[in-house]
């Protein structure tokens, strides 16, 4: 027998809306814009995200929220990557 998550399918369902939703802001995209993407209600999954994060890799930073149900609701908070990386090596 094969047997898909639930997961999986409402994972094709996001796939599909944040290509289409990337594709409009190709080449504009900011890390304002796209926790705002995050948040667009089709994409929010209200009953266990307790998740997102936001890369910007020309920064090096990670902008995140977690811990409540959905993620997308909290404050996003961030993270410099090169200096958390200079930190640990200095210990």
């Amino acid at each position: 027998d094969l047997l898909w998550s639930t997961f999986y399918f409402r994972s094709l369902r996001s796939f599909f809306i944040l290509k289409s939703k990337i594709a409009e802001k190709l080449g504009s995209a900011d890390v304002e814009g796209m926790i705002e993407l995050l948040r667009t209600p089709e994409l929010v999954d209200r009953r266990d995200s307790m998740s997102a994060v936001v890369y910007d890799l020309k920064e090096k930073t990670l902008h995140f929220s977690m811990g409540i149900i959905p993620a997308t609701d909290g404050e996003f908070m961030e993270l410099n990557l090169e200096k958390a990386l200079q930190e640990e090596n200095v210990q």
